[in-house]
């Protein structure tokens, strides 16, 4: 069953907090945004806004921001995962680093890729990790257009690792949650489908049964 997961992006702690009660209670996991206006041109509210919030469902960071390595100690006391960009790093050995770290605080470690980046790249990182995020978009606001494209990699990505978990996020929505979930995902990241909808509830409903193939 592919799992419906929808996203936070939050400009400030009632910011956040207040998107956290519209779709808190709606799933078991929660994809918290991360940018930092330099990696993506967007920023967001960071850490702190998880810091002394009683949050029910597990929550994913996804940082889209320079120099990951540095503030995997910011979110690993809050998240069970923690998503850095490959293109954030310089190469394959600033990406592994970042990966201990988060391995080092008994965390799921997550690498995404954006929509241009191959999967060849990250070909030697994935057996250290536990998840990877294919960006169906460029990534750093809501709302921008589908790259239709990126979902091969879906396939890609498992003739690699047949377990590993495969996520997508940008632009998901239905009928493109359907396209990924055809091609085989096992997770997927809805932000403004879910968070503009008048009933959320009603929203996230219609994105499970979009993918029930």
């Amino acid at each position: 069953m592919v799992e419906i997961i929808p996203s936070i992006i939050a400009f400030s702690k009632d910011d956040f907090l207040a998107k956290l009660k519209k779709v808190g209670d709606l799933a078991k996991k929660l994809h918290f945004d991360v940018m930092d206006g330099s990696f993506v041109a967007s920023k967001t509210v960071a850490s702190d806004a998880l810091k002394g919030v009683k949050i029910k469902p597990k929550v994913e960071a996804h940082l889209m921001i320079e120099e990951p390595w540095l503030h995997v100690k910011d979110y690993t006391p809050y998240c069970d995962t923690v998503i850095f960009h490959y293109e954030a790093c310089s190469g394959e050995k600033e990406a592994l680093d970042t990966i201990v770290r988060i391995k080092g605080k008994k965390r799921r470690a997550g690498i995404a890729i954006n929509p241009d980046t191959p999967v060849s790249t990250i070909r030697n990182l994935i057996p250290k990790l536990d998840q990877v995020v294919i960006m169906t978009v460029v990534p750093g606001q809501y709302g921008a257009p589908f790259v239709e494209d990126a979902l091969k990699k879906i396939k890609q990505v498992r003739k690699l690792n047949s377990t590993i978990v495969i996520e997508t996020d940008g632009s998901m929505k239905v009928g493109t949650a359907r396209l990924a979930a055809k091609e085989g995902v096992n997770q997927i990241v809805v932000g403004s489908a879910i968070m503009f909808s008048e009933n959320p509830e009603k929203a996230i409903a219609e994105l499970r049964n979009d993918v029930k193939l």
